[in-house]
Formats: C-alpha cells, sequence, structure tokens
C-alpha cells in the first residue's frame, strides 16, 4: 500500500512537468494566453522560473563587472537553458545574445580569442528582441575583438545583427565600409543610434525649437504686440541662450555627474524633454513681462 501510495505521488508530480514539456514543444503562438510560455505572459502568469528569467542578466553583469568569471559561466549557461524553455517569450532573443557575449567576453578576459570570437558568432545569431530591434546589442565583444584584429568574425557578427537592428543599418554599413579599408573603427552602439535619421530629425528641431516657440508666441499674442520685431529679437535671443545654458548644464550633468550608459536612452529622452520644456516657459515669460510693460 505504502509502496503505491508513493507511485501514486510521484506519478502526481510528473504530470505538470510532463504537461510543460508538451506544450514547449508547441509552435510560438499556439500557446495559452494564460500560460507562461507565451509571448508577454500577464503579471499573474509569472512563475518563479519565468521571473528568474528575467532578472539572470542583471546577476550576470554584475558578476561580470565583479570579476566573477566562474559565476558568469554558471549564470550564462543557466539563462541559455532557461531560454530554450521560453523560445517564444519576448526576452529570448536576449538571452541568446547576451549570455553567449559574457562567456565571450570573459573569453576575451583571458586572452582566448578563438572561443571569444565563436562566441561572438553565437551572440549574432540572435533572432533578435524589443530592445535589440530598437536600441541595438550592446557591442563591447564585437569592440573588443575588433581591436585585437579579429576582424572576420566581428565582420560576420555585424552583418548578421543588421537584419534585426534596423535602426542602427546605415552605421553598420559604414562599419563595415571602414573594416574593408582596414581601418578599426570604435564600436559603439550609442553612436550609432546618435546617428540614425530619427536622432537626425530630432537634432533639426533641436535647433529649430527655440525659434519655432517663439513664432507660436508671436501668432498667439500677435494682436496685443505693438512692436513685433523687438518681440521677436529678444525672445529669440533669450530662448536660444536658455537652450543652450540647459543643454550646457544636462550635459555636464550626463558626463560628470551622473554617467549615463549606452543603454539608458530613456533617460537622455527625459533631459531632452527638459531641454525643450524650459525655453518655452521663458518665451512664455518674456510675453508676458512684454505684454505688461506695454500696457
Amino acid at each position: 500500500m505504502r509502496t503505491l501510495t508513493l507511485f501514486s505521488f510521484a506519478f502526481l508530480l510528473s504530470v505538470p512537468t510532463a504537461l510543460c514539456a508538451g506544450e514547449t514543444d508547441l509552435p510560438c503562438g499556439k500557446h495559452a494566453a494564460n500560460s507562461e510560455l507565451s509571448w508577454n505572459p500577464a503579471e499573474q502568469f509569472v512563475t518563479p522560473r519565468l521571473n528568474r528569467f528575467y532578472g539572470v542578466e542583471e546577476i550576470m553583469k554584475s558578476a561580470y563587472l565583479a570579476g566573477n568569471d566562474d559565476e558568469v559561466q554558471s549564470l550564462a549557461s543557466e539563462y541559455l537553458t532557461l531560454a530554450s524553455t521560453y523560445r517564444c517569450n519576448w526576452n529570448y532573443g536576449n538571452a541568446i545574445h547576451d549570455a553567449n557575449r559574457y562567456l565571450g567576453l570573459v573569453s576575451l578576459r583571458h586572452g582566448n580569442m578563438r572561443e571569444a570570437a565563436s562566441y561572438l558568432q553565437l551572440s549574432g545569431k540572435t533572432p533578435g528582441s524589443p530592445q535589440l530591434n530598437s536600441f541595438g546589442p550592446d557591442l563591447d565583444l564585437a569592440d573588443g575583438l575588433l581591436k585585437r584584429g579579429e576582424v572576420s568574425p566581428v565582420t560576420q557578427y555585424l552583418t548578421d545583427i543588421k537584419v534585426f537592428w534596423k535602426g542602427g543599418r546605415a552605421q553598420i554599413d559604414a562599419w563595415l565600409a571602414a573594416i574593408a579599408q582596414g581601418e578599426t573603427p570604435s564600436l559603439d552602439r550609442l553612436s550609432a543610434a546618435m546617428n540614425s535619421s530619427l536622432v537626425t530629425g530630432a537634432k533639426v528641431l533641436g535647433w529649430a525649437w527655440p525659434e519655432l516657440i517663439v513664432l507660436i508666441a508671436l501668432y498667439i499674442a500677435r494682436k496685443r504686440l505693438h512692436n513685433k520685431l523687438l518681440f521677436v529679437v529678444a525672445a529669440t535671443v533669450v530662448s536660444y541662450a536658455t537652450s543652450y545654458v540647459v543643454n550646457l548644464v544636462f550635459g555636464f550633468v550626463i558626463s560628470k555627474v551622473v554617467p549615463v550608459p549606452a543603454g539608458h536612452l530613456v533617460l537622455i529622452f527625459l533631459l531632452g524633454l527638459l531641454a525643450c520644456i524650459f525655453p518655452i516657459a521663458v518665451v512664455f515669460a518674456v510675453t508676458r513681462y512684454y505684454l505688461a510693460s506695454v500696457r
């Protein structure tokens, strides 16, 4: 009887595992909406194992920065194992890229170029992810290998990531052209992002923004302005001066006080937003002062 009970208990424990294994084999998009194996499970369906899948990369990063290479290798192996289970999750592409990237960085730190190059190749085989597709992958391993003369694997890696990193294609083409000419460009995803067409448009808007604010204020208050030319000149000078000072201060804060990693583009965006708001407030104040002075 005791043997039968133990057998029944073991069978009951095996049922969820078997069911999960069966669901793991389903094609992506075929999982139930409430499954932890779906693309982006709701919070109530995030299991401890899935939560670990989401968080292991940060732990691995900390271990690498602390020089704990054995821990990095163990965490990378765990990350890849979890990725094989959550192959339909939005984080799958991040896992494939970053686990192999950190393994390559460890190899690079120990001077094993061939092994590091092999891991770089594997990291480039990621299918992409929401983060990789928009901000692009970290390029520290590729940059380190290129500086050590490993041209071929870096060229292949850049060609691979070009498939999913559409915003970085122009910069990747420039890097590949420079490499083909025997140059050793610095591979940095932030510089690639800053050279994208979207950022170029933002730069143009940044230069035109102070004057655009002045013209909007001129249009709104046009019936109450007696000397429009004087107002435009004064407001333009104040607006551009404010914009210059704000950008100077924010640039100092980013570079000296709170260094911003390449991936924290959200913080840069917020600072840029504030840089747009300050000139609006100043032009508004100048407009009110000007209207009050001519009454």
